[in-house]
């Protein structure tokens, strides 16, 4: 891995993998400083480390911190998946009001269907019971539309698929 990062600096493949072996062997500290380097190398792979960025913050008793880091993040780029992680943080911290209040604000300015989603499961979970039933109904819509859609294109050839290649 050593030498794969003397050839490329901002390879990302290499210090996901770097922080993986960091997690695997509980050092949630040193996988957080590797992890953070991903921002710098190529913005757009925030989302692949977005969940053991959280699960990094939270092993370590750390949510407020994961808060702000987010927050920073949130200031540069508005990927789906980290508006998600931090309303999640904010419902831990907050509650659910502060979290779909923040959702919906976001979704008027940033549409996704992975954002809808997970504004859905909020309304659900803070609705009462005659009204779930339609919020499921919905929610059951936007799943359906993200199992069939793919998630990865690649810039050059234009191929696509749900799996990240590192091609």
């Amino acid at each position: 891995l050593r030498e794969a990062l003397g050839y490329d600096r901002s390879c990302v493949r290499v210090t996901f993998t770097v922080a993986q072996i960091h997690m695997n062997n509980g050092d949630y500290a040193s996988a957080l400083g590797v992890l953070h380097r991903v921002e710098d190398q190529d913005v757009r792979f925030l989302p692949e480390v977005i969940g053991p960025v959280v699960e990094c913050y939270r092993k370590l008793g750390q949510e407020e911190k994961l808060q702000q880091y987010l927050g920073g993040l949130l200031e540069r780029a508005h990927y789906s998946r980290l508006l998600i992680a931090y309303a999640d943080s904010l419902r831990l911290t907050q509650g659910d009001r502060v979290a779909l209040s923040f959702m919906a604000d976001q979704l008027g300015r940033h549409i996704s269907v992975r954002g809808l989603d997970y504004f859905l499961q909020l309304q659900i979970l803070s609705s009462p019971p005659e009204e779930r039933i339609r919020l499921e109904a919905i929610r059951r819509l936007t799943q359906k539309l993200l199992e069939t859609r793919h998630p990865y294109l690649c810039e050059n050839c234009g191929y696509s698929g749900s799996l990240l290649l590192w091609q």
